[in-house]
């Protein structure tokens, strides 16, 4: 057998050594699995060398699981099958791992992950999260206007925490309740817009949001259309865009998407979101940008009639989980887009 081959084999240690003396390699004393275990094998990989080995449960000799090496002359797989041997670092206790301390130049690397009971967002490390709780505070304590504390967070107290667990040192977390949805959901827009960093700046202009007509599309309008689109037929739709008594004069592209997409609704929505970024992409003629404006507008009053009228139909034949939701989805878009009619337009 080749010497290189021999080494690059993956070696098996037991279980007992391998909570004594972490990683065969380097000594880490966590690691994780890759997915595929059984039979008393578990393939694994060192967090911090990435050392890759194969923990056995205590009196197995021989790993259940095969690792392919190569083929033969006739293209069949080899495999091999790590044999226990006893661990290279046996009487040097395993270390904990600790991750790096990762920073961009200004703010903290701050990645949410979506609204629940509350905002969870990960972070590099321990510090890291520590951080943030602090700057957290020092925003809760910075900010005059305490109400607006409230719609945003709920509370006037800074209710930051840093989740961390030893046994997942990757899975490093901070959580914080939140208000008002749609501006908690504006913060994690405002944080991804700036690559997934969070800075004491972007969480005042969450705090200070106006919701103009553009602001409401952006941070929350867009999600809730997008997801009532898909109801009427094309007919039904075309004749709706035909018969309305707007000066908007694309109708015959909403008439064209809507061949498409089948749906007219999704047609107008996908109008209004191109009409919507060439507005914000902007001209150098005034005139230009009012013309647009009022086709956005027109492109509203659109959907909001449609939505309104008796024939919407939110698909009473799917089951009742789908009716469900289609049923709020229409409540919140109602709202939604009355709410975007009567607001400033930017």
């Amino acid at each position: 057998m080749d010497k290189q081959i021999l080494e690059e084999r993956q070696k098996a240690i037991n279980w007992s050594d391998y909570e004594k003396y972490g990683c065969p390699k380097c000594g880490c004393a966590i690691s994780h699995g890759t997915g595929c275990n059984g039979g008393g094998s578990m393939p694994s990989q060192c967090f911090e060398c990435d050392h890759k080995f194969v923990v056995l449960a205590d009196g197995l000799r021989r790993s259940v699981i095969g690792f392919s090496e190569g083929q033969d002359e006739h293209k069949n797989d080899i495999f091999y099958y790590p044999e226990y041997e006893k661990h290279p670092r046996e009487g040097t206790p395993k270390h904990k791992y600790v991750g790096p301390d990762l920073r961009p130049e200004y703010g903290e690397y701050y990645s949410p992950r979506g609204l629940g009971y509350d905002l969870a967002s990960f972070v590099k490390s321990k510090e890291a999260g520590q951080r943030v709780v602090e700057m957290y505070q020092e925003v809760f304590e910075e900010t005059e206007d305490k109400e607006k504390l409230k719609d945003l967070f709920g509370s006037t107290e800074n209710s930051a925490w840093l989740d961390y667990r030893p046994e997942e040192p990757k899975w490093i977390q901070v959580k914080i309740n939140y208000g008002n949805k749609r501006k908690m959901y504006a913060l994690t827009k405002l944080i991804s817009e700036k690559g997934n960093i969070i800075t004491k700046e972007i969480i005042n202009q969450a705090l200070d949001m106006k919701w103009t007509l553009l602001n409401i599309w952006k941070y929350e309008g867009i999600n809730i259309i997008f997801n009532m689109f898909n109801i009427n037929t094309i007919k039904e739709v075309i004749e709706k865009a035909e018969n309305a008594s707007y000066s908007y004069n694309s109708i015959e592209s909403i008439r064209n998407i809507s061949m498409q997409n089948k749906f007219l609704y999704y047609g107008t929505f996908i109008e209004l979101s191109k009409l919507i970024e060439t507005y914000n992409d902007g001209f150098e003629n005034r005139q230009a940008l009012d013309r647009y404006k009022d086709k956005i507008i027109c492109c509203l009053k659109l959907l909001n009639d449609y939505i309104n009228s008796d024939s919407f139909d939110i698909g009473e034949n799917h089951s009742d989980t789908y009716y469900s939701v289609r049923k709020n989805y229409l409540a919140e878009g109602k709202k939604v887009i009355a709410e975007m009619l009567q607001a400033d337009f930017e």
